[in-house]
């Protein structure tokens, strides 16, 4: 049992058994329940949870149709954008998860053939033609008090750095 076509803005649940496709908006001011298939060529707002269930493999996609569009998954605290992970508009399949809320990069993963390349802390993709490779970049400021219970690994001045709880700290691998 599936639903085609438009449907009105409802005030309560959505519970369809089976397909919904929907050829424009879809809004709903409560959860959301599709048994299978939802297709959605307009906006989809859901006040609730919208559970899709299926009886295999579950896909949660977002087609963004070409590269320069984007396309993204955004977690939010009270209407307001916190992460991001998302397909920028830049010509590329990159991923990129981004603190919103602040506007910095936490982690790039550059689509490449072989193996991806990953940029920590930044979008700057500095990779040396290497491929499978991990750029760090300058810390912005180094740790001036010792971690509790850990270390914490940082690049300064180009130079792979490590300070321990106890507060020592060795160049891991120079400039």
């Amino acid at each position: 049992m599936g639903s085609s076509g438009a449907l009105p803005n409802t005030a309560g649940p959505l519970i369809v058994g089976g397909d919904l496709t929907v050829g424009d908006d879809l809004v709903v001011t409560d959860d959301a329940t599709i048994g299978d298939d939802l297709g959605v060529t307009g906006d989809a707002t859901i006040g609730g949870t919208l559970l899709v269930q299926t009886g295999g493999t579950a896909i949660n996609a977002v087609d963004r149709a070409a590269v320069t569009n984007f396309a993204a998954y955004v977690l939010r605290t009270a209407a307001a954008d916190r992460w991001s992970m998302q397909m920028v508009n830049n010509s590329t399949n990159d991923l990129q998860l981004t603190d919103a809320a602040n506007g910095t990069v936490a982690m790039l993963a550059e689509a490449r053939a072989t193996a991806p390349n990953l940029s920590l802390l930044t979008s700057t993709k500095s990779y040396g033609a290497g491929v499978g490779v991990i750029y760090v970049p300058n810390a912005s400021t180094n740790p001036s008090s010792n971690p509790t219970g850990g270390g914490i690994l940082y690049v300064d001045a180009g130079a792979l750095t490590y300070r321990g709880s106890g507060g020592t700290v060795t160049v891991i691998g120079p400039a």
